[in-house]
């Protein structure tokens, strides 16, 4: 959120400051922040906009575990266990995924889990996973 503060070289004069960015790790986790919540609240297209490189065989997953009528609730985490910073406007990341679901009230059951090497590219939306690969732990 912008600061203001008044200039004393002239009066109702105000300067602006914007905040300082935050820095590409920050930026990273809070990426993958929004793609826990996109899949916990079952929204395709906002899963599809923050993978934009999606197989068809990835969406149809997605879609398929969205629309399973044995699942009601979803818990999703995306954690960044390390990224390197690229050349240009890439990264690269090794995200641990889980993927649990509930039917009702019953107990979250693990549905997927691993690791993978993600690839990420700063674009002016922010960062995006551009591409990944399921690695060992």
């Amino acid at each position: 959120r912008p600061v203001s503060r008044r200039d004393s070289t002239g009066p109702g004069r105000t300067e602006t400051y914007a905040p300082a960015p935050l820095p590409d790790s920050a930026q990273i986790v809070n990426y993958y922040a929004d793609l826990e919540r996109a899949v916990e609240s079952k929204q395709l297209g906002e899963v599809k906009r923050l993978l934009p490189n999606l197989s068809e065989g990835d969406e149809r997953s997605w879609k398929s575990l969205f629309e399973d009528s044995d699942v009601d609730r979803i818990l999703a985490t995306f954690r960044v266990v390390n990224y390197t910073r690229g050349d240009g406007p890439k990264a690269y990341a090794r995200i641990f995924s889980e993927i649990r679901t509930s039917k009702g009230t019953s107990p979250f059951e693990l549905k997927r889990k691993g690791y993978e090497l993600a690839t990420l590219t700063l674009g002016p939306q922010g960062w995006r996973q551009i591409a990944s690969e399921k690695t060992k732990p």
